[in-house]
């Protein structure tokens, strides 16, 4: 496949304009549901389906029930949206929208807030992001991608969650391979005609640690700052396209 295909070209741009809602509804304290609900109603307006709602990953005994994953501050991906959102935190969005059977997915991490320390890192981590990105080469080793985001982390004095990683993204959310942010020494590469999902996890502290919050069955806090960014990249016979960027 040279181009990606027409769907899922429009399930990305639904997502990273999803994504630019969720950051403006954040200027103000507002709260996690009440930002699930008007995130849905976009996606749903803009003639898009929140592909997380019902979804049922294979580490929770149950489906998700909501449109989007919210951490704020400590929490780490998979967040639910059960809390106050002030504009002084570290947030981060995470959605994925389907379009007429196609997938996109995309998350990014922001604060609206004055802190230098929560500026400092939340711009270090879009900065190891970016930087990550430019490793995305049609047949090049996987690797290359993931040591950059550990070479970033590293510099900044900050750790990579490494229980996460990427993956494979088209007619399925989830598919082969993984997209590791840490260096795995095997020889995948980005195959040209694919899409994938590539989301470094950072902490913003060299050794972390995670812990599960009771009851929900999906979210995790961590013991520092975390933060998470994801686009959404099609990797064509003469370069890549960022499918959700330019967010």
């Amino acid at each position: 496949m040279e181009s990606p295909a027409n769907e899922q070209v429009r399930a990305a741009e639904i997502a990273r304009d999803a994504i630019a809602f969720a950051r403006r509804l954040c200027l103000n304290d507002i709260e996690g549901l009440d930002l699930d609900r008007q995130v849905e109603e976009f996606i749903l307006d803009e003639g898009g389906k929140p592909a997380l709602k019902g979804f049922h990953p294979s580490f929770s005994k149950k489906p998700y029930e909501w449109t989007i994953c919210l951490a704020v501050d400590e929490d780490v991906v998979h967040g639910v949206p059960f809390k106050l959102v002030s504009p002084s935190n570290v947030i981060t969005v995470d959605l994925v929208v389907e379009y007429d059977g196609w997938f996109a997915d995309t998350a990014r991490t922001f604060t609206h807030g004055k802190s230098p320390t929560k500026k400092r890192f939340v711009d270090n981590s879009a900065n190891i992001f970016n930087a990550a990105l430019e490793m995305i080469i049609p047949q090049q080793v996987i690797d290359l991608y993931s040591m950059t985001i550990e070479e970033g982390a590293e510099m900044f004095g900050y750790g990579v969650v490494n229980e996460y990683c990427g993956h494979g993204i088209g007619k399925e959310i989830h598919m082969p391979p993984q997209v590791c942010n840490r260096q795995t020494r095997n020889n995948d590469v980005f195959q040209v005609g694919k899409s994938y999902a590539v989301e470094p996890v950072l902490a913003s502290k060299p050794t972390y640690s995670l812990s599960n919050k009771p009851n929900d069955g999906f979210s995790v806090k961590a013991n520092c700052l975390v933060s998470h960014n994801e686009d959404t990249i099609f990797v064509g016979q003469n370069g890549v396209v960022n499918l959700t960027g330019n967010q």
